[in-house]
């Protein structure tokens, strides 16, 4: 992390779920949680763990410097001895406009990919026999498609997403768009970060084995391996209590603490935290719902105090299963839903904090302090200091 020599830490569970429920069927898989969770890391990981099984993963990544360059990064985890025959036939394929294959549209040249794949099975038919699964991972095409195409419906993930649910259920079309490789079981995996894309996952409704799965922050004592690892490379006063209390193991705000702040927290608490929620109020009155965001927060009070004096839920401080992603929370990527979703990573040690509800959750704990103070100050411009004296104020485990 950020130079730091710091290992793959605890993800034990996911795996076991990921090989047991995943893999379990052929399916369309949407894996997602919050920005910075490790979804990349893990699929990667598990990718290279099978390598040289019966499995192959095709693995399509659409990282920010990817997007920049608009074009994907291909990777094929396979056998070494076919590995480069793999690799140098996918980097001959241009990335060009979506083609149609079988009734509906493939895009990334997918169609070029399978075909592509199919000509190395061919060629490699030996080599290849033991290849039982082929795994297909898009990882962040819904940053793609809403950074560099302003595609904010996702109309293509929905496209394709949907293609691979006839593919599974139903054969004749499973065999007229991967042909020979219609003979190995196969998988399609989405992994998202933006909350819209699950949109997509709803409108399936099922189709495909279709299903969501939740993929969660390190939890505590994960975290806090890591966290030392870090602090044994560098002398920083770290209070690791409210680290966890602001970041809830999410490994990315964790780099960005250390590398682009220098370990100040109060500055980074302003600008990731305090901001975020300013400006995803501001994009809400821009798409016209209310003029001010102070009207925004007074509406959401509004609205909160009422929800919770109907379900008997005592004061209204940001409850998430009261907010449920209102005002523009969920599509900014401040809030994640759990309702409907299998929960691909444990989450008990979370269940029972303020920012981690029943059907909906604060991506991290930082998001839910930042408003709680806004809401107990009915004002938007609130400071770092208040943030973290909310926090040892009333978080439970805060000295």
């Amino acid at each position: 992390m950020g130079g730091y020599d710091v290992h793959f830490e605890d993800r034990e569970y996911e795996v076991r779920e990921f090989l047991n429920n995943v893999l379990k069927l052929e399916r369309v898989a949407f894996i997602y949680g919050p920005f910075g969770a490790g979804k990349t890391t893990f699929l990667k990981t598990i990718a290279e763990a099978m390598e040289g099984g019966d499995t192959m993963f095709v693995y399509y990544d659409y990282n920010p410097a990817i997007i920049r360059e608009s074009m994907p990064e291909i990777m094929a985890y396979v056998g070494y001895g076919v590995k480069n025959a793999v690799l140098e036939a996918l980097k001959s394929i241009e990335v060009g406009m979506p083609i149609s294959a079988a009734g509906f549209t493939l895009s990334m040249n997918l169609g070029k990919v399978i075909d592509v794949i199919i000509d190395v099975l061919r060629r490699h038919g030996g080599e290849l026999s033991r290849i039982e699964n082929v795994v297909f991972v898009i990882d962040e095409y819904d940053r793609y498609l809403r950074e560099k195409l302003r595609d904010f419906e996702y109309h293509d993930i929905s496209g394709v997403a949907g293609g691979f649910a006839q593919c599974v259920e139903h054969r004749d079309v499973m065999e007229r768009t991967f042909k020979d490789l219609a003979q190995k079981r196969l998988y399609f995996i989405f992994a998202l970060s933006d909350q819209a894309a699950l949109d997509v996952a709803d409108k399936l409704g099922g189709k495909g084995h279709s299903t969501p799965y939740l993929f969660w922050n390190l939890p505590r004592r994960s975290f806090e391996n890591i966290l030392n690892e870090v602090l044994r490379h560098v002398r920083a006063n770290v209070d690791v209590e409210l680290l966890w209390q602001l970041l809830g193991g999410n490994m990315r705000e964790l780099d960005e603490l250390v590398n682009n702040y220098d370990w100040d927290v109060a500055m980074w608490l302003r600008e990731n935290a305090i901001n975020r929620i300013k400006n995803t109020f501001d994009n809400y009155c821009k798409a016209g719902r209310c003029g001010s965001i102070s009207k925004v927060l007074n509406e959401l009070i509004e609205n909160g105090n009422s929800a919770a004096r109907e379900l008997n839920l005592g004061e209204f401080v940001g409850q998430p299963d009261i907010v449920r992603g209102y005002f523009g929370l969920l599509e900014g990527n401040v809030m994640v839903r759990l309702l409907g979703a299998w929960r691909l990573s444990g989450t008990s040690d979370v269940q029972g904090e303020p920012w981690f509800g029943n059907d909906y959750a604060y991506q991290i704990p930082a998001y839910y302090w930042a408003l709680r103070t806004m809401i107990e100050r009915r004002a938007v411009n609130v400071s770092p200091d208040d943030v973290v004296r909310t926090i040892r104020e009333n978080a439970k485990t805060m000295p």
